[in-house]
Parts: C-alpha cells; structure tokens; sequence
C-alpha cells in the first residue's frame, strides 16, 4: 500500500532526491545503482552552479572572459559560464559512468577512457546572459 501525504507531511518529512532515488532503486532487482550515482553528481554540480549564481557579482563573475571565447553555438563566454562548464563536466566525470559528455560550452564531445555506459549532454547555464539581470537562467 502507497503511503498518502497530507498537506503539512510534505514539509515535515522532506526527500532528498539522492534518498528517493535509493529508495526507488530498491523497487528494482536489476538495478546497480549507477545511474542514481550519475544523478547524485549532477545534483552536487547543479548545488555548486547555484551557489555560484548566487554570489556571482560579488566574485566579479559576470564579466566577458579574459580569454574572450565563444561556445560551440556562437555566444561570448562568460566566466560563470566557464566555471560552471568545468565543475559540471568535473563531477559527472568523477561518477565514473559515462562514457562521454556533451557541453554546449566545447566544440567537441570529451570521451572518457575508464568508460561508463552513459553519455551526458548539458548546458551547464542555460541563459546565462540573464544573471545580471536577475531573471530566471
């Protein structure tokens, strides 16, 4: 029997996503738990980015690169764009289940040697024009 929450349920007994996903995987016999390993270092790299976002003005973070590249899809990178691209590739390379990742922010794909068998595309700050403005990225 599935358990029903109530309203104030849902705010006093709260889910980490990495707890659900465990959770859930226990629902399933064949599962080895690699993907919610994957999705555990994307959730550690989208903290990180927020917490970047978050105090990027006072980093000096929104300014155009010193090195003035431009991504795969024409855009100026910013340095929040760039620091966001690497701990993004960093952590879903660090789960070790990938085979590849795909970044809006490099020209090619990055193939892993020790390879998992997942690939993963990303744009690590989608809109990331918009930060200074304060509106949704």
């Amino acid at each position: 029997m599935k358990q029903q929450f109530n309203g104030t349920e849902l705010f006093t007994n709260p889910k980490t996503l990495t707890f659900h996903l465990a959770e859930l995987q226990q629902n399933y016999k064949e599962a080895t738990g690699d993907f919610t390993l994957l999705l555990a270092s994307i959730q550690a790299a989208c903290k990180f980015i927020s917490s970047k976002v978050r105090k990027a003005r006072i980093a000096n973070l929104y300014w155009v690169s010193s090195s003035t590249s431009v991504n795969s899809t024409g855009d100026i990178q910013k340095k929040l764009d760039l620091i966001c691209n690497d701990v993004f590739i960093n952590t879903v390379k660090s789960s070790r289940r990938v085979s590849a990742i795909l970044s809006e922010e490099e020209s090619y794909p990055i193939f892993i040697d020790d390879a998992g068998k997942d690939i993963v595309s990303f744009d690590p700050l989608d809109r990331s024009s918009n930060v200074d403005a304060n509106v949704t990225i």
